[in-house]
């Protein structure tokens, strides 16, 4: 009687080597008689068998191979923990996510390539139970491509950009936010703390981000204690008036605080608090994600000032019209305050991760993970610096200049960059 190891010979497969974690987890892990296993990507010898969604760049044929080549992948993760497939009892549950239109309705057709391959190696103990969810993205492509395929757009969406343009419909209007970019020393230069959202998120689903979020009309507050350049330097620096400035800039920390457990304040104007983990600031941070609390509240009950001075402004994003939910984003940068430390505390995000910001730009463009055009161009631009001090350095003398992507349109249409990045985006392109 053949096993999984001879069955898997007679389909003409070899087990492929195990994918390298990228982040701070294991391809595989086990606990007593389970196994675990990590998300896997549809990549062959280094290569995506497709890219795009399911409905419109990918066909259903295409996107049947690319499951298959999945769990081929996740088969491979199983066999190292475990000393080979023949130690596996049988399958239990496996979940797909398919990146799709939000036409596209066969996920489960998509997912048989998964699970009929888990059928053929191992027979009766491959049945299982399963899960098959659409969402809207999930990878990019590679260099050379990957980022040209990070602003490439389907079909339907291109269709819908052209009547945005022409002024047939009318764009929804942008909300203000503020992200911050938050640094730390590396060995390889600068590091960047990133979040994956959720993939059930109405935006950005699935991507890796900085910390951020929507401005809270409690953030434009006169009484708030600062310390370090006031709102009329913000103004300047920013392009808008004082009111927004200090907005934004309460925004970008008050959203740190709630989104990584650091917070950009201090006692006085030359200090930082040394530690935000204890249950205190968990209620606090808490009470500030739920609008329980203002910034200026929490502040003001902990003795504490808005380091204003700990903050460097850097881009402006405008999401392009034909979205259907739209931002205007300032992006800052800061570095992580010596003593704190950050903590996967944010209930928009399933996991969180500590990268150089050149290798968050290599593993965007191998299509190992996902992020948007301006995380992705923020992170290529970070990699340029030795450290944190010189990107805040360079960030001082920044003008935010708001940039909005367009369709390019073309045999493949994308969208536009900043005119004052194409030379780092080529240049980046070029390099081996």
């Amino acid at each position: 009687m053949s096993g999984p190891e001879e069955r898997l010979a007679a389909l003409g497969l070899t087990l492929p080597e195990v994918v390298p974690p990228l982040a701070a987890y294991v391809p595989a892990a086990r606990s007593g008689n389970l196994v675990f296993t990590a998300g896997q990507l549809p990549a062959r010898d280094g290569q995506m068998l497709a890219t795009g969604r399911l409905g419109a760049e990918v066909s259903e044929e295409e996107g049947y191979a690319c499951a298959r080549q999945c769990a081929l992948n996740a088969l491979a993760a199983v066999a190292a923990e475990v000393g080979g497939l023949s130690a596996v009892k049988r399958v239990v549950k496996a979940v797909v996510f398919v990146a799709s239109t939000p036409e596209f309705t066969a996920q489960p057709k998509v997912a048989n390539g998964a699970s009929e391959l888990l059928g053929e190696v191992f027979g009766e103990a491959g049945k299982h139970a399963r899960s098959a969810v659409g969402v809207a993205s999930l990878l990019s492509g590679g260099r050379g491509h990957g980022h040209r395929s990070q602003t490439h757009r389907p079909p339907q969406l291109v269709a819908t950009a052209r009547e945005y343009a022409a002024g047939v419909r009318t764009p929804a209007e942008p909300r203000n936010a503020a992200t911050v970019a938050l640094t730390r020393r590396g060995g390889r230069g600068p590091e960047v703390y990133l979040l994956r959202r959720h993939a059930q998120m109405a935006f950005a689903a699935g991507m890796y981000v900085f910390p951020g979020g929507v401005v809270d009309e409690r953030d434009d507050d006169a009484a708030l204690a600062w310390a370090g350049p006031g709102a009329s330097a913000w103004a300047a620096q920013l392009g808008v008036a004082e009111p927004l400035a200090r907005a934004l800039v309460a925004a970008a920390v008050r959203e740190t605080f709630e989104e990584s457990g650091v917070l950009l304040a201090g006692p006085d104007p030359t200090s930082v608090v040394p530690d935000t983990t204890g249950t205190g600031w968990e209620a606090d941070r808490q009470a500030l994600e739920s609008r329980d609390l203002s910034l200026t509240e929490l502040l003001a009950r902990r003795g504490l000032v808005l380091r204003a001075d700990l903050l460097g402004a850097w881009s402006g994003w405008l999401t392009p019209d034909f979205e259907p939910r739209r931002y205007r984003t300032w992006f800052f940068v800061a570095e992580l305050p010596q003593g704190q430390v950050t903590r996967d505390v944010s209930g928009e995000s399933d996991s969180v991760t500590w990268l150089p910001a050149a290798e968050a730009v290599r593993a965007a463009d191998a299509g190992e993970l996902l992020m948007l055009p301006p995380t992705y161009l923020t992170c290529l631009e970070l990699a340029g610096f030795a450290d944190p001090e010189a990107a805040l350095a360079a960030a001082a003398s920044r003008r935010v200049e708001m940039f909005m992507p367009e369709l390019v349109d073309g045999a493949e249409p994308t969208l536009s960059h900043p005119p004052w990045l194409e030379g780092l985006i080529a240049g980046h392109r070029e390099a081996p």
